[in-house]
């Protein structure tokens, strides 16, 4: 993981021609928007709701794709057929796997962007 964030600073830079700066900026609306839809995807599998899961899931899996995120995307896809069985405790395991990653990320983010 000690390299995922140039990865993806590499990734955004290459494929939207971003500088630095921009990129900063798209990794830290995306941290910010997955921190949110993580929030969401967990109250819903709490609840139960299926629907609001699989949107969350499939959410997830678009923002990721698009940043280049491909273990955040791989797990949110996972996810999103968890939840269309639904299987509540397949879709914990992959929720969880989610929220490691993300903590991982999110610390590797900030050592680098926020020190």
């Amino acid at each position: 993981m000690a390299e995922y964030i140039n990865r993806l600073v590499t990734y955004l830079k290459e494929e939207f021609e971003l500088d630095p700066g921009e990129a900063r900026e798209a990794l830290t609306h995306y941290i910010d928007n997955i921190k949110y839809l993580l929030l969401k995807t967990e109250q819903s599998l709490k609840t139960d709701n299926w629907d609001e899961l699989k949107h969350a899931a499939h959410s997830i899996k678009g923002v990721s794709s698009n940043i280049g995120d491909r273990i955040m995307c791989t797990y949110s896809i996972e996810l999103e057929m968890a939840a269309i069985a639904p299987l509540k405790e397949e879709s914990f395991q992959k929720l969880n796997s989610l929220q490691a990653h993300f903590r991982k990320l999110e610390l590797e983010f900030n050592e680098k962007y926020k020190t």
